[in-house]
Formats: structure tokens, C-alpha cells, sequence
């Protein structure tokens, strides 16, 4: 099992957070409002803007108190998905 680096298992804190399913029709409306990554690089400032493997994101995870709402939603590639979840959940770089 996944483990944070504070020793929590993150396949518990998914089993614990029971979560509805995001409406069809707000996941139109994020992905028609953006069609590309909006992950911003800290450094450099610079949005990612890849087309590939895009996915919907939470700004603020569902298992840290974040909604399904359009204003907590965006839309990232991939890998800076898997990125921000590593990082938000402690787990360090996959």
C-alpha cells in the first residue's frame, strides 16, 4: 500500500472519503471552457498547454474537503496530475 511520508495509508483515506460522481454535465462544462493543460510551472510561469491525456482535477482534492464545483475544477494533462497528487498526498515524485 501506498504510504505518506507522515506513515498514512492513502488507500484508506480514498476508502474513507465516500464521494459522489461528478455530473455529466459539469464535466462538459470544465472541458469545454479549456481544452489543454492548465498546469502553471511555479518557476517559470509558464502553462503546460499539452493536449494529451487530459483529465479533470481537483484544485482542492476531494479527500482534503474540495467539491466537484466548476471553480474547483481544471483540467491537466496526465503526468502534472499524477504530479500534483504525489505531491499533495505526501507520497514525493512517482
Amino acid at each position: 500500500a501506498l504510504k505518506r511520508k507522515d506513515g498514512v495509508n492513502v488507500s484508506q483515506m480514498a476508502v474513507a472519503n465516500t464521494r459522489s460522481q461528478m455530473s455529466t454535465k459539469v464535466r462538459r462544462q470544465i472541458l469545454r471552457t479549456c481544452s489543454c493543460c492548465q498546469y502553471k510551472d511555479p518557476v517559470t510561469g509558464k502553462t503546460c498547454q499539452s493536449k494529451w491525456f487530459l483529465q479533470i482535477d481537483h484544485r482542492q482534492p476531494l479527500w482534503a474537503g474540495g467539491t466537484h464545483a466548476p471553480e474547483n475544477l481544471q483540467i491537466l494533462c496526465g503526468a502534472h496530475n499524477r504530479m500534483k497528487y504525489a505531491t499533495e498526498a505526501g507520497l514525493g515524485l512517482l
